[in-house]
């Protein structure tokens, strides 16, 4: 069981004792992870990282250095280093941190020394190397939102706004069409005739035309036709009453004719005889009327 937290490390597997060197130079950092009780080891993950050896003849070469907590607190011998180098590369250049296991104890001299548990490594060492999962999982990282989403669904709103704008349109052609019909005059109106298609004799009728020809004819609206009612024959004006005569009785009259002469229009009747003449009275004054 590792005393530290192992956040983001990737541990190797545990399989051979690797000495670190360098450590006389840290014992400040080591001394809070000194054991104490029985003295038993204690066991930390410590990060490995590239860097130059600082230790020997071949100080200056690269190497791996040895951090606990952060901290530099060694690194490895020079053939170790050549060894483990690659594995360490090819981690980090996967996204990885590579660790080990340490042990902390007390060495001869009383001075803490530090040990690593590392993988065994062969001629292809990075196929040999492994890498052990932590213990605990932490929580996925969450993916990026897709930037296509927002596209895709104004297209999808779009297409949708074409659709029912066509839709309308359609509708608003047949309304065109159809014939709005006719408010019913007061005055009695003759249906309209009926128009019914007529189906040339060479072309075989389709029962299923006619069928759909009967029910538009006889479900679809007919346009009222307005009648206009005959004018009333004209009544003449009566014609004025003739003005009237006077007749003054008279039992002769003379017309003038073209000599001067006058003609009788009533000529006295002569009395036949054995008659006895009688002259109709006279009355005066005129305004009476006959005796």
């Amino acid at each position: 069981m590792l005393e530290n937290s192992t956040h983001g490390l990737t541990l190797l597997d545990a399989a051979h004792t690797v000495v670190v060197v360098g450590e006389e130079h840290h014992q400040a950092v080591l001394a809070p992870w000194a054991p104490v009780g029985d003295g038993q080891p204690r066991h930390v993950a410590v990060e490995l990282r590239p860097a130059p050896i600082t230790v020997g003849a071949d100080a200056g070469r690269p190497g791996v250095e040895v951090l606990l907590d952060g901290w530099r607190v060694g690194e490895l011998a020079p053939l170790m280093a050549e060894r483990y180098l690659p594995h360490v590369h090819d981690l980090l250049g996967s996204g990885g941190r590579p660790a080990a296991v340490a042990l902390v104890a007390h060495g001869p001299h009383g001075d803490l020394e530090i040990e690593l548990r590392l993988p065994d490594v062969t001629e292809h060492a990075t196929t040999a190397l492994h890498a052990v999962r932590p213990a605990h999982e932490f929580a996925p990282v969450p993916r990026p939102r897709d930037r296509r989403v927002p596209y895709l669904v104004g297209g999808g709103v779009l297409a949708l706004l074409l659709v029912v704008g066509a839709t309308v349109a359609g509708g608003r052609e047949d309304d065109d069409g159809w014939t709005r019909p006719a408010a019913s005059p007061t005055t009695s109106v003759r249906p309209s005739p009926t128009l019914i298609p007529t189906v040339p004799a060479s072309v075989t009728p389709d029962p299923i035309a006619e069928q759909v020809v009967a029910d538009v004819a006889r479900t679809r609206p007919r346009a009222a036709v307005p009648v206009t009612p005959a004018p009333a024959p004209a009544v003449p004006a009566p014609a004025p009453a003739p003005a009237p005569v006077e007749v003054q009785p008279s039992t002769s009259a003379a017309a003038p004719t073209e000599d001067g002469d006058q003609v009788d229009l009533f000529p006295v009747r002569p009395n036949p005889p054995g008659s006895t003449s009688s002259t109709p009275p006279t009355c005066a004054p005129a305004q009476d009327p006959p005796c």
